[in-house]
């Protein structure tokens, strides 16, 4: 039997997207990848039809008790901690979580996002950012003259 191993911050990937969707072949199409930044317009609050966050855990090996949760830039729980549930990560495989919020209220601040495989806690984050209208007008602009 595998010795069990918890997988390393190095080696955890984190990906926030506006949706994703399964795969045949235990594979995931990320939709609308959005880095660690989010610019919301100053003059609107959108709502979004769903916010996306995936975990993918490429070493490590064994089972393990997981939970997910998400607290917004108040400190306030969007996504409340799951029951902890057994997940395998196998040796020669990834071990993925995608969690969705729907919809999703953008509020500026920095999102804290977090996977927990038995005590460990892999926590990642980030950032909702108002644009101001100049801002967004002249980064068009220049985008638009070839400046870079």
């Amino acid at each position: 039997m595998t010795e069990k191993k918890l997988p390393s911050e190095l080696k955890t990937i984190f990906m926030v997207c506006e949706d994703i969707r399964a795969e045949g072949g235990n594979k995931f199409s990320l939709l609308g990848i959005l880095g660690d930044r989010f610019n919301i317009p100053d003059q609107q609050d959108p709502t979004l039809p769903s916010m996306t966050f995936f975990f993918a855990f490429t070493d490590g090996v064994g089972q393990f008790n997981a939970s997910q949760e998400v607290l917004d830039p108040n400190g306030k729980v969007i996504l409340a901690p799951t029951d902890k549930e057994p997940s395998t990560k196998p040796a020669d495989g990834w071990m993925v979580f995608a969690f969705k919020i729907v919809p999703f209220k953008p509020i500026p601040g920095t999102y804290r996002v977090s996977v927990t495989l038995d005590d460990e806690r892999y926590e990642r984050m980030f950032t909702v950012q108002r644009v101001h209208s100049a801002t967004k007008a002249a980064a068009q602009l220049s985008s638009a003259s070839g400046a870079v």
